[in-house]
This record gives structure tokens, C-alpha cells and sequence, in this order.
């Protein structure tokens, strides 16, 4: 017999999946599953099972995975049923986006003049920025998998890996950075604009 917990947890890990396919609009597993923090083969189950309700496809001969219409939907019930606080997530979004152009514009700076300056100031922005993702994994324990892949970004750059600032298509502070704000946007069904 499923138990509420256990159906709960499935909700969990299924959300965390169709939001990591969502963000990173196409990605293969070994992606999505360090997204997420869980194992590939767990990952690959569920995305198998959401290709059977049509909520995701698989592109690529069957190695980059997209979320549907249908997963969309999917999505925003899931997300709804996880009966989180919006007003104080859209308050910690709102304190988020006070450190959101600090660190762009400082890896913006680092991109147009590769100094340790720069990279100073890089980490000092990210440095500031970082309990924000606490306190969001407060709210959703989800964003606990941006704030330990933003920590070990930073701390990448901090030992001296550049790579680790903005390359793209990769943990880097800039792309777990732009992940976990197009993820608060799809939650607060916000735009970049507003």
C-alpha cells in the first residue's frame, strides 16, 4: 500500500526533474540527475515514466530529454500541490534579485578583463549572495541542490578554476546562478521583466 509520505516524496522528486528539464530546456540525464542531486538511474525512471503520460520527450536518439505541453501543465500542479508559502518565496525572490545584478555585472567585469580583481569581485558577490539560497532552501528543501551547486562553484573559483565563473553548459556560478532564477520565475510564474 502507497503511503502519503511516499506519494509525497514521489511528487518531490518528480517535480525536481520536470523543473531541471524546464531550466535547462533540453539535457540529457547524467545533467539533469546532478541538477537534482539524485542518482541517473532514478532519474531516467521517472523521466521513462513521464514520457508515457506525454509530460516529456526524449530528442537527440534518445540522449537529450524536453519537457512537453502536457509537462508543463504537470508542472504548475505539481508545484501548486507542494503547498508552498508564494508570498515569502516572492519576498526571498525579491532579495534575490538585490544581489542579482551585483553578481552579473561582476561576472560581466571578470568576462571583459580577466584580472584577479575581478575575480575578487566575483567572489565577493557570490559570497553575498549565498545565504539568499539558504534561506530559499527553507522554503522548498528543492533549492538545497542550488545552494551546494552554487558552494562547490564558488568554491571552484576560489581555488583558482576560471572555468568555474561563466562557462556555459556547465556548474558554474553564472549558470547555477541563471538556473536557479529561471526556476523562481517558472514558480512564481514571473517574467525576467517584471
Amino acid at each position: 500500500m502507497t503511503r502519503p509520505a511516499d506519494v509525497a516524496d514521489a511528487s518531490t522528486a518528480l517535480r525536481g526533474v520536470l523543473m531541471a528539464v524546464r531550466v535547462k530546456g533540453r539535457a540529457e540525464v547524467p545533467i539533469i540527475a546532478e541538477a537534482v542531486g539524485a542518482a541517473a538511474t532514478e532519474v531516467r525512471t521517472l523521466l521513462d515514466q513521464a514520457a508515457v503520460r506525454d509530460e516529456v520527450r526524449c530528442l537527440d536518439d534518445q540522449r537529450r530529454w524536453a519537457l512537453t505541453d502536457q509537462g508543463r501543465v504537470r508542472l504548475v500542479a505539481l508545484n501548486a500541490y507542494a503547498g508552498l508559502d508564494l508570498a515569502q518565496l516572492g519576498a526571498t525572490y525579491d532579495q534575490f534579485l538585490t544581489h542579482d545584478a551585483a553578481l552579473k555585472g561582476a561576472i560581466a567585469a571578470w568576462q571583459e578583463e580577466r584580472s584577479p580583481v575581478r575575480l575578487g569581485a566575483v567572489r565577493a558577490a557570490a559570497a553575498a549572495a549565498s545565504p539568499v539560497i539558504r534561506q530559499l532552501a527553507e522554503i522548498d528543501r528543492r533549492y538545497a541542490v542550488y545552494a551546494r551547486r552554487f558552494d562547490q562553484t564558488c568554491a571552484r573559483v576560489g581555488a583558482g578554476d576560471v572555468r568555474a565563473v561563466a562557462r556555459p553548459g556547465a556548474d558554474s556560478v553564472h549558470q547555477v546562478w541563471f538556473e536557479l532564477h529561471e526556476d523562481l520565475l517558472v514558480m512564481l510564474e514571473r517574467t525576467r521583466c517584471a
